[in-house]
């Protein structure tokens, strides 16, 4: 996605982001698999491949939404059949960012249909998900769509779109399934310790603030339907108003956390409780954490996750080191450790 500034026939047309179209060229380009054998919809309808393996996913989906989804047989089925991390991001990032304008539209699903090859994971067929037009998100007070407080999760739960197959799969498996609901948890933890981090998000903004400011506030004029006596005085007014949109984000992404978390604990009826996990890093190496690789900062790391709920952490060493162990909290000389919380702790990864 690249920002841009139009002109036609040399007449200033405004500030846009031009980003590539989300269809099978953009799978095959994306994932290297050939756009003939893709299958992508968008908002229910298939958009392209063949109907019938689409409609054949509609149909599993709703089937299995039905069967008792704590089995472990079943829920294997599924695995195989759906890319269970894709769909808990789809799910994750639409509640976090507090997606008004969703579920059952602006989403979508894809999968290659063909034969296997090695060497590419996306061959497997399974089906995946992605995200476009996030208009209505993060509260903004320009759209004026919402706050830091809005409790998303009962979205999920509203009977006209449990009729949608994927959205009524995905609350049968959160409700029902205990793996699938600590995959959630952990993960919706990840995004606020990590891809919504408050210091990613504000770099983010002093950089529009900074760069495109003048950018935003000229190309708000240009479409303008209020009446200015100047164009100095309409810009002053949407540059403004960018700035106030801009801080509106910065408060939305400090606040959602303590909001969203105590949604998520009485939607899914937690026992746990919030508690910091704490991660030194000595020598050369890195972490994976659940679904992120965090940046250590001076060697420390510190999250938030749920008590009574198992955490996968990797230990990844640098060329010429080596994982040694783990000590604190945790103690073994295996690279990937699985542990559970009970209250805030710290745990080492030691590389030579």
């Amino acid at each position: 996605m690249e920002n841009s500034i139009l002109f036609l026939n040399g007449e200033y047309w405004g500030f846009y982001l031009i980003q590539e179209k989300l269809d099978n060229n953009f799978i095959s380009n994306n994932y290297l698999i050939p756009k003939d054998n893709v299958v992508i919809a968008k908002n229910n309808f298939i958009e392209d491949g063949i109907i019938e393996v689409f409609n054949e996913f509609r149909d599993f989906c709703r089937n299995y939404s039905q069967k008792d989804l704590a089995d472990e047989k079943i829920y294997e089925e599924i695995k195989n059949r759906i890319d269970l991390d894709s769909l808990i991001e789809l799910f994750a990032t639409n509640l976090y960012i507090l997606n008004l304008d969703w579920p059952a539209r602006n989403d979508g699903e894809w999968r290659y249909f063909g034969e296997f090859q090695e060497g590419n994971k996306y061959f497997d067929g399974k089906w995946r998900f992605i995200i476009f037009d996030l208009d209505y998100t993060m509260g903004t007070e320009f759209l004026g769509v919402g706050s830091p407080d809005v409790d998303t999760f009962p979205s999920i739960a509203n009977k006209d779109k449990l009729k949608q197959a994927p959205v009524n799969l995905f609350y049968g498996l959160l409700i029902n399934n205990t793996d699938f609901q600590n995959k959630f948890v952990n993960i919706y933890c990840d995004y606020a310790n990590d891809v919504y981090n408050l210091e990613k998000i504000n770099k983010l903004i002093e950089k529009y603030r900074n760069e495109y400011s003048d950018l935003m506030a000229n190309s708000l004029l240009r479409w303008s339907e209020i009446k200015f006596d100047s164009i100095l005085e309409g810009y002053s007014y949407y540059k403004l108003k960018f700035f106030k949109d801009l801080d509106s984000l910065y408060n939305f992404f400090e606040q959602r956390p303590k909001y969203t978390f105590q949604h998520m604990k009485e939607f899914l009826k937690l026992k746990g409780t919030l508690v910091e996990l704490t991660i030194e890093i000595k020598g050369k190496g890195r972490i994976k954490i659940n679904s992120i690789s965090p940046k250590f900062v001076n060697g420390i790391w510190i999250g938030k996750y749920f008590t009574g709920i198992p955490i996968k952490i990797k230990a990844i060493s640098n060329q010429g080191y080596e994982f040694i162990n783990w000590d604190g909290y945790h103690q073994s000389i295996q690279k990937e450790i699985e542990i559970v919380l009970f209250e805030s702790n710290k745990i080492t990864a030691n590389f030579e």
